[in-house]
């Protein structure tokens, strides 16, 4: 069997695992990324968008390729994108097409309700998938398998959800080369070391996820500290690798497997390494055992410093002295540390972002970053938010599509310049917040905000800031990076040279 997966603008550890169990069972597989130049998670330039679509281009090399199954990883911001491209391919050829990822797996039904969508892989598909692709090789094109959902007759299919994966080590590793080939070889290398979160905060999947998986095995999983070396070692007689990025949604949450790992690590990896934190799990032996991986730089959800809005609404549990200490271990430590925050909160109002400013003005992090609350699909959030039954049908259906960089779900003026003022922390010498801060000149703050909106957020400001403070830091070469600087000469060569590659960008 051959299956196209689609995916844009990132690269995907699921389709990574995905296509790796398949191959291991004989199947052929690709990966068709779009770019989504100008249009994706941080631009929305609509101009430059239309000239760069690579949709019809896609939409003819998987026509070429002549798949027998067609495969999208669906995030909720990029549903519409997955909605439009998989209509064009099935007005070209008879396909099945299968959706899965966070957006079907939070409202399958929705989904199904799509006409160019044939079936939905709920939860983690690894299995599913590969069931299904057996399934459809042997000609059962209405199989009976646990989280994989169908039509039949204009109705919905729907089939129990299966037990999670205990022994993670049991997976093969993922197949890397099907974005490598495809778009080009990652120096940072994007790894995984488990699934699951300790957390089940209101805006995040996870707080559907676990309900999901109830009583359907541990939730919260990791792989052994030998498998994950294992993994890194194949990958630097592979791949030239500069840097490794641990995609787990919380790093340093087990002290016991940290400790093991560092050891590893520091004697046969040693590469410098990012990864994701909390203000609970930072302390002295933490902040050790990320030197040993050579952690150069880590990000830190706080997400809001208004107490009552963190435990009420968010359901997160910590103080701002936990996140002030954290700051100040990791800066004793050598160690970056980007602070993640989002606005548009319910409840929220002036008083945070002056709170805000000033906690930042006491403990200076090395990069604020800023975002605007996005509702997401069955998330816990929405029973707080206020909106109507029709506004939440709207989210289900993925049609509120704003992005939490761009403007989210809120769309309200003030709170987009209070991001674009807040963003400035960044950039602003120390002194001038502080005088700002303390004789409350934020109308000044905002007209330097509406300068830096001409500089397309704040990308031309991020890179200097990152050379300028980041000194330790490295500008990971990666494929969302690397999109903007060979797509473009790319579609550039077709257009005015009328050229027709059938293989991807790097073949």
């Amino acid at each position: 069997m051959k299956i196209a997966f689609v995916y844009p603008e990132y690269e995907s550890l699921g389709i990574e695992y995905l296509s790796a169990v398949l191959k291991q069972h004989g199947h052929q597989t690709k990966v068709f990324f779009d770019p989504i130049l100008f249009k994706d998670s941080y631009f929305d330039m609509g101009g430059l968008a239309g000239l760069f679509d690579y949709k019809k281009h896609i939409v003819g090399r998987i026509v070429n390729y002549k798949p027998d199954l067609v495969a999208f990883s669906v995030l909720t911001d990029f549903y519409g994108w997955a909605k439009g491209l998989s209509r064009q391919i099935k007005e070209h050829m008879d396909v099945p097409v299968v959706f899965g990822g966070i957006h079907p797996t939070a409202v399958p039904d929705y989904v199904l309700q799509e006409k160019s969508v044939d079936y939905v892989i709920i939860g983690e598909g690894e299995y599913p998938m590969l069931e299904l692709v057996n399934a459809i090789q042997s000609k059962n094109k209405r199989p009976q398998i646990d989280n994989v959902w169908y039509k039949k007759d204009g109705l919905i299919e729907k089939t129990k959800i299966r037990h999670l994966i205990e022994d993670l080590d049991s997976l093969p590793f993922p197949d890397k080369d099907i974005f490598y080939r495809e778009v080009c070889n990652s120096l940072d290398y994007i790894i995984s070391t488990g699934r699951g979160c300790p957390y089940s905060c209101s805006y995040c999947h996870n707080s559907f996820t676990k309900k999901l998986y109830s009583g359907r095995g541990k939730y919260l999983r990791r792989r052994s500290p030998e498998n994950v070396i294992e993994e890194l070692e194949s990958g630097l007689k592979r791949y030239k690798m500069h840097s490794v990025t641990f995609q787990d949604e919380l790093f340093t949450y087990d002290k016991k497997w940290l400790s093991e790992f560092s050891v590893l690590y520091q004697r046969k990896i040693k590469l410098p390494s990012f990864c994701c934190v909390d203000p609970v799990s930072i302390d002295p032996e933490t902040v050790d055992f990320l030197k040993r991986i050579n952690c150069y730089a880590v990000e830190m959800g706080v997400q809001s410093l208004d107490a009552r809005i963190r435990e009420g609404v968010l359901g997160r549990k910590y103080t701002n002295n936990d996140v002030a200490g954290s700051l100040k271990l990791l800066r004793c430590g050598g160690i970056e540390c980007i602070t993640d925050h989002i606005l548009g909160l319910p409840t929220e109002g002036p008083d945070s972002y002056t709170e805000l400013l000033e906690f930042y003005r006491k403990n200076r992090a090395s990069h604020v970053s800023v975002f605007l609350l996005r509702y997401y699909p069955n998330t816990d959030i929405l029973s707080k938010s206020g909106l109507k039954n029709e506004d939440i049908d709207k989210i289900n259906k993925g049609e509120n599509f704003n992005r939490f960089t761009v403007c989210g779900s809120s769309g309200k003026e003030d709170v987009i310049m209070a991001k674009e003022m807040l963003m400035l922390l960044n950039f602003l010498p120390i002194n001038l917040v502080k005088f700002c801060v303390l004789r409350r000149r934020y109308p000044f703050l905002l007209f330097i905000a509406k300068i830096y909106k001409v500089f397309l957020c704040a990308n031309i400001f991020r890179f200097f800031n990152r050379l300028i403070r980041w000194r330790k830091m490295i500008i990971p070469y990666h494929i969302n990076a690397f999109r903007y600087l060979k797509y473009p000469l790319a579609k550039i060569k077709i257009l005015v040279l009328g050229l027709k590659k059938e293989g991807g960008i790097c073949e």
